[in-house]
C-alpha cells in the first residue's frame, strides 16, 4: 500500500535519498515553474478582470446618468408638445370665432348695403316718379 502512495506521489516529485538516509520529497522543479507560471497568468488574468469590471461599472453609471438626463429632457419635451397642443386647440378655437364673427359682420353688411338700395330706391320713387 505504501509502495502504492510512492508510485502515485512519483508523477509529481522526485524522490531523493537525504544524508542521513531517510527518503525526502522535493517536487520537480518543472511541475513548480508550470504551476507558478499558471498560478500567475490566473492572477494577472483575474486582475484583468477586475479592471474590466471596474471599467464597465464606470460606463455604465455613465449610460444610466446620461439615460437619466435623456428621460428629463423627453418629459420636458413631451409636457411642452402637450402645453403646445392645447394652445393650438385655443387658437383654432378663436379663429374659428373670428370666422363666425367675420361670416356674421358681413351679412349684417350686406343687409345694411339692401337695406340703403330700398330706401334711395324709395326715395327716387317718390321723388321724381310720383311728382309726374
Amino acid at each position: 500500500l505504501e509502495k502504492r502512495k510512492e508510485l502515485m506521489e512519483s508523477s509529481n516529485s522526485a524522490v531523493t535519498t537525504g544524508r542521513n538516509g531517510s527518503q525526502e520529497r522535493h517536487y520537480d522543479s518543472d511541475f513548480l515553474r508550470e504551476t507558478k507560471a499558471k498560478a500567475k497568468k490566473t492572477e494577472e488574468a483575474m486582475l484583468q478582470s477586475r479592471r474590466l469590471l471596474t471599467d464597465a461599472l464606470e460606463i455604465g453609471d455613465g449610460v444610466l446618468d446620461n439615460l437619466e438626463e435623456q428621460r428629463e429632457t423627453l418629459l420636458d419635451a413631451a409636457e411642452r408638445v402637450e402645453d403646445t397642443g392645447s394652445l393650438a386647440a385655443q387658437s383654432r378655437e378663436i379663429l374659428r370665432r373670428m370666422a363666425n364673427r367675420t361670416l356674421f359682420n358681413k351679412l349684417f353688411l350686406y343687409f345694411v348695403i339692401l337695406c340703403l338700395l330700398v330706401s334711395i330706391a324709395l326715395v327716387l320713387y317718390f321723388l321724381y316718379i310720383k311728382k309726374h
